[in-house]
């Protein structure tokens, strides 16, 4: 069998709300996988660094064989951010013409290899009306509207990224019930788990962390983002009622300050871990929490750390 032409491999350009350095989950977990088959880009939402002399510029978050990671990143300077959205196409175009994904054909670019754009936030819709693309994917992954500070057009976003998608995946039961109806092409998808990692957690080899093997049992832990969907005040009480229990959360807070999160003796934060390390916390903890809130936010949440 002849090996596929470099120039006919389709390639992969995903746009997400998430940085690749972000806690592991969906995104990373399908990307890492497909690109053992295609080349892919991926493109988190733009930050910005707070200098105002410098660049809007792509910084190189991860460069693991042919899956490429990026952070734009934006100065804080008025003429760069009322032009965001402008900036935004101007660096994924510049990006993808160095790559020689796409060509210019007359007054107009066109794709130079199969060019699948893959979506995990609607925020960038635009995007399509700026580069040309072969098959358009938006895969679900979090009703991003009910989160603590989304945009108030972001379900219109949405509207607009579903009339221009191919395929659709939903990452949970709730999800696809919910769009199910607005796209004939929707998919459930559910997460997975990645059995071989976080079987090591059985292994007697695995050695548990050093910041869980010496409190008091028994240990209750959580890994995760701590975030608005986290119910802090049961996660308070839990600690107060049981002060001779210890309470490990693994994972960054985010999207809330630091000072609302409950402080206690035996509520013990570690922070964001490694991806490789979860197994390890997990041996460790001699019950698993999920202690998520009743709210907007959770509604539509499958977590993969229930498989996990």
């Amino acid at each position: 069998m002849n090996a596929v032409p470099p120039d006919s491999q389709s390639v992969i350009l995903c746009l997400s709300h998430l940085g690749w350095e972000h806690v592991w989950q969906r995104p990373q977990q399908l990307l890492s996988r497909l690109a053992r088959h295609y080349p892919v880009h991926y493109v988190a939402e733009p930050e910005i660094d707070g200098s105002t002399d410098a660049e809007p510029r792509l910084h190189l978050v991860a460069h693991n064989g042919p899956l490429v990671a990026w952070r734009p990143v934006f100065p804080d300077r008025p003429n760069v951010i009322t032009r965001w959205c402008e900036t935004y196409v101007r660096l994924v175009k510049d990006l993808l013409l160095h790559e020689r994904w796409i060509r210019p054909f007359g007054k107009r670019l066109v794709t130079a290899r199969p060019l699948v754009t893959w979506f995990y936030t609607p925020t960038p819709w635009y995007m399509l009306d700026h580069l040309p693309t072969d098959l358009v994917v938006y895969d679900v992954m979090d009703e991003l509207a009910s989160f603590e500070g989304a945009g108030d057009d972001l379900r219109w976003r949405e509207g607009q990224l579903l009339a221009r998608s191919d395929l659709v995946f939903a990452g949970g039961r709730s999800l696809y019930e919910a769009r199910k109806d607005r796209h004939p092409r929707v998919q459930l998808f559910p997460s997975g788990v990645d059995a071989a990692h976080f079987a090591r957690a059985l292994n007697p080899k695995t050695v548990v962390p050093s910041e869980v093997a010496s409190l008091p049992r028994p240990v209750l832990g959580y890994h995760g983002v701590i975030d608005e969907r986290i119910d802090l005040d049961l996660l308070r009480e839990l600690a107060r009622r049981r002060p001779d229990w210890s309470f490990v959360m693994v994972g960054p807070v985010a999207k809330i300050s630091r000072e609302q999160v409950p402080d206690a003796p035996n509520l013990h934060y570690v922070g964001q871990q490694p991806y490789s390390r979860l197994p390890a916390f997990l041996k460790g903890f001699d019950v698993c929490l999920m202690p998520f809130a009743l709210n907007e936010a959770t509604r539509f949440i499958s977590p993969t750390k229930a498989p996990e």
